[in-house]
């Protein structure tokens, strides 16, 4: 398996080395959580701004394509969820995030976007469940918390790769945080260009997403060959 400090090292210099990388609507969404956490809730031009970063990262890290359900709303919608999540959920900014913490998070999530349903009139009431995935979820909360990794494709192939649980739960949580643990490599707060400390689990997730992503290009290729 591809050693972290390289894949980190290489992660790191393809994002100095171009200025608007599509990576960067994570950081810029985070950043903008993290330096304006206390000020969003009651300030409708900051939940504004907030909801329009949410949104677009979510969008640039492709979850409005497909028939996905967040397609048939505007930024708007996440106005209220924000609202809750920074006010119930701050300890998803501490160091040491404990399941239990995600937890209520993941429940918060879960629950708003069927809830949505009550007032929606859409002809397609009936096609689309509001049902958020698992990708969502933890795309949401790396997003605004930066706590968990985004369980997509190239993750999970990762996961699966390092006998490590693909499914997001307590389990597969844990097991991420051992892994760290009995890595020889000593934890860092990578800076780029704009200076922002980037959490342990996002190390994690450049990681595993790069890993998943060559595994997947060797397979192809291979598919390829025969």
């Amino acid at each position: 398996m591809d050693c972290i400090k390289d894949v980190l090292q290489d992660y790191f210099k393809e994002l100095k080395s171009r200025p608007h990388h599509s990576n960067l609507s994570w950081e810029n969404c985070y950043k903008f959580f993290y330096e304006n956490r206390s000020n969003i809730v009651n300030n409708d031009d900051m939940l504004e701004k907030a909801s329009l970063h949410l949104a677009f990262y979510l969008a640039s890290w492709g979850m409005y394509r497909g028939s996905t359900f967040i397609r048939r709303y505007d930024h708007n919608v996440f106005k209220n969820l924000i609202k809750q999540l920074l006010t119930e959920c701050k300890k998803l900014w501490d160091k040491n995030v404990t399941w239990e913490n995600l937890e209520h998070a993941n429940n918060i999530i879960s629950g708003y976007f069927p809830e949505l349903k009550i007032n929606d009139k859409s002809r397609n009431n009936e096609k689309y469940k509001n049902e958020p995935t698992q990708t969502l979820i933890t795309k949401i909360l790396m997003g605004i918390f930066g706590c968990i990794p985004a369980y997509d494709r190239y993750l999970i192939k990762a996961l699966k790769a390092n006998n490590i649980c693909q499914t997001y739960n307590e389990e597969s949580y844990k097991a991420l945080n051992d892994w760290w643990k009995q890595q020889k490599y000593s934890e860092q707060h990578y800076l780029n260009g704009s200076k922002i400390a980037y959490p342990l689990m996002k190390l994690i997730d450049i990681y595993f997403w790069s890993v998943g992503e060559k595994l997947e290009e060797e397979e192809k290729e291979k598919k390829n060959k025969e």
